[in-house]
C-alpha cells in the first residue's frame, strides 16, 4: 500500500511539472483569456490523468495587492489538488481543490474550473480590478489655454455678471472676480468649482449639469448651465426674417408655394380694388340727379362677355397648373432621403433617427432631403414648420408622410397646427423659462451646417450612453414632455408634482386602494399610466410602453428618487 501511495505521489509531481511546462509553452483552446486584475486558472492533464492548476500570465501590475484563489471541480478518473505553483498531491478517489498563493495582480480575483471529462478540464475566472477614480465634474485649468472670447464671469455692483450663463459641456469658464468669491452650495457634487476674488480662475465644466454657485460673503447667486452643443443650438431664439405675410423660406420647394400664395394674393388685391373702384365710379357717375334721364340698360355685349369669360379661365388654368405642379413635388420625396420617425402625443414630439437616437427637438442636415414617417399616440395632431412651408396632419393608427430639403442653417419654429387637448398651446414644451423663451422653450427645428448632423447623431448617442442616471432622467423630464404635466417645484399641474415624492409610503389610488411608491410602481406608471391612477388626478397621461429604453426608465426613476430631499 505504501509503495502504491509513493507511486501515485510521484506521478502527481511529474504531472504538475508537465502541466507547468505546458502552461509556459502554449495555452490550449477553451481556456479563458487572461485579463489584468483577474486570476485565470489553466487546467492541464498529465499522463496519469490528473488535473493540475497553473496560474495564467498577468499584466504588469504592483505586487502583493491581492490574493487569487482557485477552486477545481470534480474530475472523472483522476483529480489533482495543486497550488498556484503547479505542485500538489494526487488522489484517485476525492475531488481536488486548491487555494492559490498571492499573485501579481491589481485586484482580488477568483477562478473556478468546471467538471472535467476523462481527466481533462478547462478553468475560467473573473477578477474585479480596482475601480479608476471618477473624473471630477469641474477642475481648474490654465487660463492661457482658453480662447480670448471664452465665457467670462465678473462682479459688478455686488452682482455676478452675467448671473445666468450657458456654456457647452467640456468647455471652460473664466472667472475675473473683484469683490466676491464664488463657490458651490454645501453638499454639492462639484466641490472643486471655487474661484476666489482678486484673481482670475479658469474652470472646466466636464459634465452636463446646472451648476448653482453663490458668494460666500453676499446673498448673490450664479447659475452656469453646461449643456451639449446641440442643445445650445436648440435653445437659441428662432431665426427672424420674412415678410409681413410669411416667414423666410428655408425649404428647397418653398419657392413654388410662395409664388402661388403671392400670385393669389396679388390677383385678389387687384380685383378687389378694380371691382370696388368700378362700383364707386359707376355709382357716382350714374347716380340719380334732377334733370338727368336714365339711360336704357344694355341687354347684350359680346366683347364684354368674352372678356370676362376668357380672362378668368386663363387665370384659373394658370393657378391650377402651377398649384398642381407644386403639390406633386411637395408630396413626392426623392428616393434617397434621410428618414426620421415622428411620434406625436399629448403634448410632446418624439423624433427617432436612423441610429436609434431620440430627441424632442428635430435636428436635420442641410442640403439633404429628409422624409418624415409620422403617427400619433392618441389624438389628431398636425406637423407644421412655417419656414419649410410644410403642414401635414398626424392621425392615430396610421402613417402619414412629409419631406423637406433645408437650404439655410439655423433654429426654426415647430408647431402643432391641430387642437389636441387642454395643453395644445404647450405642445412640444421641452424646457424651462429662458431669456430667449420667456414662456418656456418649445420644440424647434435645428438645421445643421454641413457635417453637423452626423456629429449630432454620434455625440448624442455617446452622451446618452455615458450620462449619469440622474442627469439622464432630468434631461428626459424636459425632452419627453414630462415638464408639461409634472413640476419639480411643488406647484400644481395636470399630474402630481415630482418634488418630495412619498417614496416608500403607501399612496391612495382613484379606485380606493393604495400602492407603495417604489421602483416597480414608477416603472408601471410610466409604461402604462392607466394601470394605477393616483387619487385626485385624471387619466390623461399617454403610455410610454415600448418608447423608452431600460436605461432611460432607470434614469427617470433615479431622477424622481433624487427629489426626495
Amino acid at each position: 500500500m505504501r509503495a502504491l501511495q509513493k507511486t501515485i505521489t510521484a506521478l502527481g509531481v511529474a504531472g504538475a511539472l508537465a502541466g507547468a511546462f505546458a502552461t509556459a509553452s502554449a495555452q490550449p483552446a477553451g481556456v479563458a483569456s487572461p485579463q489584468a486584475g483577474s486570476n485565470v486558472v489553466q487546467r492541464q492533464t498529465n499522463s496519469a490523468g490528473s488535473n493540475v492548476d497553473a496560474p495564467a500570465v498577468k499584466g504588469p501590475v504592483d505586487k502583493g495587492q491581492a490574493a487569487g484563489s482557485a477552486a477545481a471541480g470534480p474530475a472523472s478518473n483522476a483529480s489533482g489538488a495543486g497550488s498556484a505553483s503547479g505542485s500538489g498531491a494526487g488522489s484517485a478517489d476525492a475531488p481536488g481543490s486548491g487555494a492559490g498563493s498571492p499573485v501579481v495582480t491589481a485586484g482580488a480575483g477568483s477562478a473556478s474550473a468546471g467538471p472535467a471529462a476523462n481527466g481533462s478540464g478547462a478553468g475560467s475566472g473573473a477578477g474585479s480590478a480596482a475601480e479608476a477614480p471618477k473624473e471630477p465634474m469641474a477642475k481648474v485649468v490654465d487660463c492661457a489655454t482658453l480662447p480670448v472670447d471664452a465665457p467670462t464671469v465678473t462682479t459688478e455692483n455686488g452682482e455676478f455678471n452675467p448671473p445666468f450663463l450657458t456654456v457647452p459641456t467640456d468647455s471652460a469658464v473664466r472667472f475675473k472676480l473683484t469683490t466676491d468669491d464664488v463657490e458651490p452650495y454645501p453638499n454639492s457634487k462639484y466641490p472643486e468649482l471655487v474661484a476666489r476674488a482678486n484673481a482670475t480662475t479658469c474652470i472646466k465644466l466636464g459634465s452636463t449639469n446646472e451648476y448653482k454657485l453663490h458668494s460666500g460673503s453676499h446673498p448673490i447667486e450664479l447659475i452656469v448651465n453646461a449643456k451639449p452643443w446641440y442643445d445650445i443650438l436648440a435653445d437659441r431664439p428662432v431665426e427672424p426674417g420674412g415678410t409681413f405675410f410669411m416667414p423666410q423660406a428655408v425649404n428647397l420647394e418653398a419657392g413654388d408655394s410662395d409664388f402661388m400664395f403671392y400670385s393669389v394674393l396679388g390677383l385678389s388685391i387687384f380685383f378687389f380694388f378694380a371691382i370696388a373702384g368700378a362700383v364707386i365710379y359707376l355709382t357716382i357717375k350714374y347716380r340719380h340727379r334732377p334733370g338727368h334721364k336714365a339711360e336704357p340698360s344694355v341687354a347684350h355685349n359680346d366683347t364684354l362677355e368674352i372678356t370676362w369669360t376668357v380672362i378668368p379661365t386663363i387665370m384659373c388654368v394658370f393657378l391650377f397648373y402651377y398649384g398642381w405642379h407644386a403639390y406633386v413635388k411637395v408630396v413626392t420625396p426623392p428616393t434617397k432621403a434621410v428618414e426620421i420617425q415622428v411620434l406625436a402625443k399629448q403634448w410632446a414630439w418624439n423624433f427617432t433617427h436612423a441610429n436609434g437616437v431620440t430627441d424632442s427637438d428635430l435636428h436635420i442636415p442641410i442640403n439633404t432631403p429628409v422624409r418624415f414617417v409620422m403617427t400619433s399616440n392618441d389624438v389628431l395632431h398636425s406637423f407644421y414648420i412655417p419656414v419649410m412651408r410644410i403642414k401635414q396632419d398626424i392621425v392615430p393608427r396610421r402613417y402619414t408622410y412629409a419631406w423637406l430639403d433645408a437650404q439655410r442653417p439655423g433654429t426654426y419654429r415647430l408647431n402643432c397646427a391641430e387642437y389636441c387637448g387642454t395643453h395644445h398651446s404647450e405642445m412640444g414644451r421641452t424646457g424651462p423659462i429662458l431669456p430667449a423663451w420667456p414662456d418656456g422653450r418649445r420644440a424647434v427645428v435645428v438645421v445643421h451646417e454641413p457635417g453637423g448632423y452626423e456629429r449630432y447623431l454620434s455625440d448624442k448617442q455617446a452622451d446618452q450612453m455615458k450620462m449619469d442616471p440622474i442627469d439622464l432622467g432630468k434631461q428626459l423630464y424636459e425632452k419627453k414632455g414630462c415638464i408639461t404635466c409634472h413640476t419639480v417645484d411643488g406647484t400644481a399641474r395636470i399630474g402630481p408634482t415630482w418634488k418630495s415624492p412619498d417614496w416608500g409610503k403607501m399612496i391612495p389610488l382613484a379606485d380606493g386602494s393604495s400602492v407603495k411608491m417604489d421602483e416597480n410602481y414608477l416603472r408601471e406608471s410610466i409604461n402604462i399610466p392607466s394601470a394605477k391612477i393616483h387619487q385626485g388626478y385624471a387619466n390623461q397621461m399617454p403610455a410610454f410602453e415600448g418608447q423608452l429604453k431600460d436605461t432611460e426608465l432607470a434614469g427617470l426613476i433615479a431622477y424622481i428618487k433624487s427629489l426626495k430631499q
